[in-house]
């Protein structure tokens, strides 16, 4: 988080545009991209329309559900969004937590439950998963439903097994956002070991970059903005392919 913040205000002393709370909705014929920036200051959104030479999607990656049934229902959440909310406000999701996975990433989500004092059971689909320290692990089962009327009171195993809980947090993987690079006729690929689609092929003047391109580890992302930008020539063109190693 320092370096980030070094790095943005670095690019402002520099005298770049840095726009925070923008989202980039829309890329359209030749490169018109769309911005939606929001205020604090009770004025009106600002659009705005940029023609850029060069752009680097960074969209990240989106938190698959867990199926089973009821999962509608009010408490359960994804684990993503239970950690933000923990990080970012300082509110912890429940006090009796189940977290529903199906691969490593869970594992961060129940450590920082368990360590705000939260009861944190990891119901970990794979029969040979870990749990961190002082979370209970249920390995090989998943959850077949929930149960509660107007909010999340427990959940039902695939084996039979009752668990009482106060929030759900699932997480069944990561979809790369890959939404602004298919509007701009980029075309996908499939990748088995992420079970997703990521940008396949080269749209001149779009680099991808983090976990829009597959990446699921920091270094890997921060390593892969240099390919990204590097994917351009000194015009804003797409630079050609090496053809060396």
């Amino acid at each position: 988080l320092d370096w980030a913040e070094e790095t943005a205000a670095g690019l402002a002393r520099d005298g770049h545009k840095v726009l925070a709370r923008t989202t980039a909705f829309g890329i359209y014929d030749h490169n018109l991209v769309g911005l939606d920036q929001r205020h604090d200051d009770g004025r009106p959104d600002t659009l705005w329309r940029v023609r850029p030479r060069r752009i680097v999607l960074a969209a990240g990656a989106i938190e698959r559900p867990v199926p089973f049934a009821n999962n509608d229902l009010p408490g359960i959440l994804s684990a993503d969004a239970g950690l933000h909310y923990l990080r970012r406000h300082g509110v912890l999701a429940g006090r009796n937590i189940i977290v529903a996975t199906n691969n490593d990433s869970a594992c961060e989500v129940a450590a920082a439950m368990a360590a705000s004092s939260a009861a944190v059971t990891l119901v970990d689909c794979r029969a040979g998963a870990g749990a961190p320290a002082g979370v209970k692990l249920l390995a090989g089962r998943t959850i077949s439903t929930a149960r509660g009327r107007n909010a999340v009171e427990g959940v039902l195993l695939d084996d039979g097994t009752a668990l009482p809980a106060d929030c759900v947090l699932v997480s069944g993987g990561w979809t790369p956002s890959v939404h602004l690079f298919s509007q701009a006729r980029g075309k996908l690929a499939w990748k088995d070991e992420l079970a997703a689609f990521v940008p396949g092929s080269e749209v001149a003047g779009i680099g991808v970059a983090g976990a829009i391109a597959g990446t699921v580890s920091l270094s890997d992302t921060l390593a892969s903005a240099g390919p990204a930008l590097g994917q351009f020539g000194t015009d804003g063109k797409a630079a050609p392919r090496s053809t060396g190693p």
